[in-house]
């Protein structure tokens, strides 16, 4: 069986958060956290204030490499332990979490998905990507998720075709922007974004939202900081945060998008690269996150290792990028390293 446990809100008020948040000129997005998929009907009953986090066999079953450096509990298990515990029967054997908050008027309404849960992954538990339906979502106000460096980034960044996708990292000169807030406990440092996109402007995202999919969909990747680096943070259950961001066609050139596509003709090739500037990351999905009402969140895993590690934390916003049918078709020239063109690197949605 799993536990379902009650977690309170954070101590500060959305005032002083609002007001730190401010002083760093960083965007505050008031948002939500967690939502559970049960196997059954079973039905959960939360009461006004309360939220529900989930232990799944995530935290028992992923194990670090070198037991020297696992700390004696994930601060996840210390917050479980804290916590007064809600019993839910023996159906929830596992979890996934999709939710969406509208913080427009910060109201909060609890809906249970009762889909059977298809679970699998690297340690047998939650893929990803999958299909994400709004009628079947639960609401909780959780504390804000904030996003640290993004949209003032200093320095420089490596855009490069690896042959499987469309790939920006950060070279060691930059600062690196981080995540936290939200469904996340402590410091998420940012990794890498990479893209996925079909052979049409119509199928190329992995999430499916409410049955419609999109041109591209863009994945920034997050390890937390405790762990210092990727390689480690992927032995652990609260390690990697994944924000996704949907891109579609149907309007004129996107602006903040173009210094991203206008290199892309360099990289044609598999194994190629070339340095933009670490701002052109995050400034095309400034409007998206500063308007955005809320998003969608699950633990699932990697769409884009052979492992599909699950212990990834899940941040799909809706509301997608517009941008035009030309930079949509630049995704479509990159050759993959077998030399023919890569037109459709994306993972189908798995079943919950």
């Amino acid at each position: 069986s799993a536990d379902v446990y009650r977690a309170p809100l954070t101590d500060s008020s959305e005032e002083d958060v609002i007001t730190s948040a401010s002083d760093s000129n960083e965007k505050v997005l008031d948002t939500t956290h967690y939502n559970l998929t049960l196997k059954s009907t079973t039905k959960v009953n939360l009461e006004e204030g309360q939220n529900a986090l989930v232990k799944s066999r995530a935290e028992v079953k992923i194990k670090p490499l070198n037991k020297q450096e696992a700390p004696s509990k994930t601060l996840l298990d210390q917050e479980f332990a804290q916590e007064p515990k809600t019993m839910v029967d023996e159906c929830c054997s596992a979890f996934k979490i999709t939710e969406l908050h509208d913080s427009s008027s910060n109201t909060t309404s609890c809906l249970i998905d009762t889909s059977n849960s298809n679970v699998g992954g690297a340690s047998g538990m939650n893929f990803s990507p999958i299909k994400i339906n709004k009628q079947s979502t639960i609401v909780q106000k959780y504390p804000n998720l904030q996003f640290h460096n993004q949209w003032n980034a200093v320095g420089d960044a490596l855009l490069e075709n690896n042959g499987k996708t469309l790939r920006v990292t950060f070279l060691k000169n930059t600062s690196l922007p981080f995540l936290q807030g939200g469904p996340l406990l402590g410091d998420y440092i940012f990794h890498e974004v990479h893209f996925h996109w079909g052979m049409k402007d119509c199928c190329g995202t992995e999430h499916v939202i409410d049955g419609q999919r999109y041109a591209v969909e863009a994945h920034f990747l997050y390890f937390k900081k405790d762990y210092e680096n990727l390689k480690t943070a992927m032995q652990y259950a609260d390690g990697i945060a994944v924000v996704a961001i949907i891109l579609t066609v149907g309007g004129p050139v996107n602006p903040h998008f173009a210094e991203l596509v206008k290199d892309m003709p360099l990289l044609r090739e598999a194994n190629s690269g070339t340095y933009v500037s670490a701002e052109s990351i995050f400034s095309w999905i400034r409007p998206t996150i500063d308007s955005a009402k809320g998003y969608y969140c699950y633990k699932g895993s990697l769409t884009n290792s052979p492992q599909y590690i699950d212990n990834a934390i899940w941040m799909v916003f809706p509301e997608p990028v517009l941008f035009c049918c030309q930079q949509s078709s630049e995704f479509r020239k990159l050759k993959s390293t077998k030399g023919d063109l890569l037109r459709k690197n994306y993972r189908p949605p798995k079943p919950l």
